[in-house]
């Protein structure tokens, strides 16, 4: 099922976000991925990032020649200092900006596990790591839709965990 959000960027302007699920990467080949972002979970608890005043699921750009699962493992690696067990596709977004060009982005479920203390992000974005219940989320993260994401992200985990 197709998920359609819409926020106010720092600009005021609307942006709309078009969620396409997806389950492999030939679901996306055709498009120029700008973003990989992911619902990561040690245990039960969801892993979530702060940047500045904003939290968010760990994730970031896509480097040149980089493909999905691995711009998804290092951006894990880098914000939260945690390996990537699993790794599950689960949306193909789409970001429609008022004048700009379109951006992708793939939003994954991950099974993580800590590597170490969290020193810092090499990029300077991330200040704090938290693990929260996954029914928090809402509490920490303003996505329209909220409880679509969080409820495809946990049964997705539920999925990855029985295999």
């Amino acid at each position: 099922m197709e998920i359609v959000t819409e926020y106010k960027n720092d600009t005021d302007q609307i942006v709309k976000i078009i969620s396409s699920p997806i389950e492999n990467d030939f679901d996306y080949k055709n498009k120029i991925i700008n973003g990989a972002r992911a619902f990561c979970f040690y245990g039960d608890k969801l892993v979530i990032v702060r940047a500045g005043n904003l939290w968010t699921v760990p994730g970031g750009g896509v480097e040149q020649g980089e493909n999905i699962v691995d711009a998804t493992r290092r951006e894990i690696s880098e914000e939260t200092n945690m390996k990537m067990l699993k790794h599950k596709f689960m949306f193909f977004q789409t970001f429609h900006r008022p004048n700009k060009k379109i951006m992708y982005q793939i939003l994954s479920v991950c099974l993580v596990e800590p590597e170490g203390d969290f020193i810092s992000d090499p990029d300077n974005d991330v200040e704090e790591i938290k693990l929260i219940e996954p029914m928090e989320f809402d509490k920490y993260i303003n996505w329209n839709d909220n409880n679509q994401f969080i409820k495809k992200a946990l049964d997705t985990k539920q999925q990855m965990e029985c295999k």
